[in-house]
């Protein structure tokens, strides 16, 4: 007991010390107010005989008397910046906004956004292209784009999800985290909650129709098996049936939008121990980053059947038929270019 009480005396004049040293509210000192006080809600019991309660609170302090650098109670000191204002050079602003760019530029879809949707709600209104950064009126235009886009009953909430972030997008690469319009706004999830209720639909009642499993089957069988481009076709028909890929997958939307990391190479399609069709599936619609290697591919193998169904039939006839300079090259091509979509209908 003696020992005990030497040891604590010898702990509390350690912390009078610190603080006649340093008079700022600091966690030796709620340390030493708690000690003083025995507030129960700041105490941890070691449970063992032998230990008073006093001892308890010196040996075993609550962690947020002492950690100040915790996420919960650290504060900045200083107003948030962005890395696209005080460049050293102009030669480094520009090279700032070049690496930014390229990880979240996704130059088809918010040039698609902006087209269509975007500069026609603008310019009905006499607004600018930009929100400007920082204006207190953001959350509100935003709000009324969405509500534009709602309106007219040809959009679903995900999607217009996916339309205010292409839209964030284009704001942060011309004026960096400060030009977020969203960025400040305290209830745009509460708005957005709100809409997705009264714009939800049931799936089951979308205007879509599955093609029906003969019509496939009918179209295949009356294809020309000579013809290099029905034999493109047919192969395309089967790789999606059997992989369940969208469409956007195997072909680009036009000749100048191939794009490695999204669509099939000659690289991408591969025989699976010598048999058996495999297709690599890169970069998808829901993945919004670029930073995915053109050559990290999930990988999907296609079995094998008889008849007019098999994948390896028209595989074959398609390879047959076609030539590459590189396996970096459209898997399905013409003497244009990579294949399009209006070309193949």
């Amino acid at each position: 007991m003696a020992r005990e009480f030497v040891f604590g005396l010898t702990i509390l004049l350690f912390v009078f010390l610190c603080l006649r040293a340093d008079q700022r509210l600091s966690g030796l000192q709620i340390l030493f107010d708690n000690f003083i006080n025995c507030r129960p809600s700041t105490t941890a019991s070691l449970s063992l005989p032998g230990f008073q309660p006093t001892t308890t609170l010196v040996l075993m302090p609550f962690h947020a008397m002492t950690n100040r650098s915790g996420k919960s109670g650290s504060q900045p000191f200083h107003p948030p910046v962005s890395v696209f204002v005080g460049g050293v050079t102009p030669e480094y602003e520009i090279q700032i906004k070049e690496v930014v760019r390229a990880r979240l530029q996704a130059d088809d879809k918010i040039s698609s956004v902006l087209k269509c949707w975007w500069r026609p709600h603008r310019e009905i209104h006499g607004l600018p292209d930009f929100i400007p950064p920082g204006a207190l009126t953001r959350g509100g235009e935003m709000a009324s784009w969405v509500l534009f886009m709602a309106n007219t009953g040809r959009i679903k909430w995900s999607t217009m999800q996916g339309y205010v972030w292409c839209i964030c997008t284009y704001h942060f690469n011309r004026y960096g985290a400060s030009g977020d319009p969203l960025t400040g706004v305290a209830d745009w999830a509460c708005f957005m909650a709100a809409l997705q209720v009264q714009t939800w639909v049931d799936s089951i009642v979308e205007p879509r129709k599955m093609v029906p499993f003969m019509v496939m089957v009918r179209t295949l069988k009356a294809l020309d098996f000579h013809s290099r481009q029905e034999v493109a076709l047919g192969c395309m028909i089967l790789m999606m049936y059997y992989t369940m890929s969208r469409s956007e997958t195997p072909l680009p939307k036009s000749s100048t939008s191939f794009d490695r990391a999204t669509h099939v190479r000659r690289r991408d399609v591969r025989l699976l121990m010598g048999q058996y069709v495999e297709w690599g599936f890169g970069k998808i619609k829901q993945k919004k980053r670029v930073d995915k290697d053109p050559n990290d591919r999930d990988w999907k193998p296609v079995g094998a059947c008889s008849g007019i169904l098999n994948m390896r039939l028209w595989f074959d006839k398609y390879v047959s038929m076609s030539e590459w300079a590189s396996d970096e090259e459209p898997f399905f091509y013409d003497e244009f270019g990579p294949l399009v979509y209006h070309k193949m209908l």
